[in-house]
């Protein structure tokens, strides 16, 4: 027996996914994005796993309202 559907449609289905995700384009040095591109492969997971990953750590180890960015402009 299938299980019934959350949706109605593939529009609605869609709706619900973006009104829970937040989606943001971002620009990186080659060099930085070299290293993420050997940190997927080594670790076998996908380029937003790892970058979600990489923002969550540094969101729960660093005040950055306080003490502002690491690199580039203060």
């Amino acid at each position: 027996m299938a299980r019934p559907r959350i949706h109605k449609n593939e529009a609605e289905r869609q709706a619900a996914f973006r009104a829970k995700h937040f989606r943001m384009d971002i620009t990186l040095t080659n060099e930085t994005g070299e290293t993420i591109t050997q940190l997927v492969q080594k670790l076998d997971v996908s380029k937003n796993a790892l970058i979600e990953s990489m923002i969550k750590f540094a969101l729960t180890n660093r005040n950055w309202a306080a003490l502002g960015l690491t690199h580039g402009k203060k």
